[in-house]
């Protein structure tokens, strides 16, 4: 390759010829994208419905996917109920992950969403971003969950039945 122009090689210098060069990283031509929005893992589903979101698995684990991944895996953190602590992390195989909640969640209805660090998010040496306007995370969609956990045991009646 050839570059030609004032300077092009340096200062006074107008041709620049590049006879061999090395890519080091990963090389994706597509956008970066935000991970797919988890999915509760067939394992985890323990609803009516395979499309219901309802378990009773109090620490469930979620899948999904990353675009653009594969041959470099990506870390993916999984976050519960808006938190700014990530729940669980994980890295993706061939594109894919699987994570499971390291502790219980109470029963009722929860929100998760999956993140990935965004290659365009920059610090400056002091440790400012460079842009503000790039978010440090590319973040999926949420996902609307309920854990249905059973209820308590009640015993109706302690006495002895009457006879008749």
């Amino acid at each position: 390759m050839t570059i030609t122009g004032p300077d092009a090689g340096g200062p006074g210098i107008d041709t620049l010829t590049v006879r061999q060069f090395t890519v080091q990283g990963l090389i994706y031509d597509g956008a970066d994208a935000a991970p797919s929005t988890p999915d509760l893992a067939t394992a985890s589903d323990s609803g009516r419905s395979s499309t219901d979101n309802i378990t009773n698995v109090a620490a469930a684990a979620f899948t999904g996917s990353v675009p653009g991944r594969g041959v470099t895996e990506a870390s993916v953190e999984l976050v519960v109920d808006g938190s700014a602590t990530p729940a669980a992390q994980g890295v993706t195989l061939d594109g894919g992950y699987s994570i499971a909640l390291p502790t219980d969640l109470p029963g009722g209805v929860h929100r998760i969403s999956a993140r990935t660090p965004n290659p365009a998010y920059q610090l400056d040496e002091a440790g400012a971003p460079v842009d503000p306007s790039v978010p440090p995370f590319l973040t999926s969609g949420t996902l609307t969950f309920t854990i249905d956990t059973p209820p308590p045991v009640s015993i109706v009646g302690s006495g002895p039945r009457p006879s008749g």
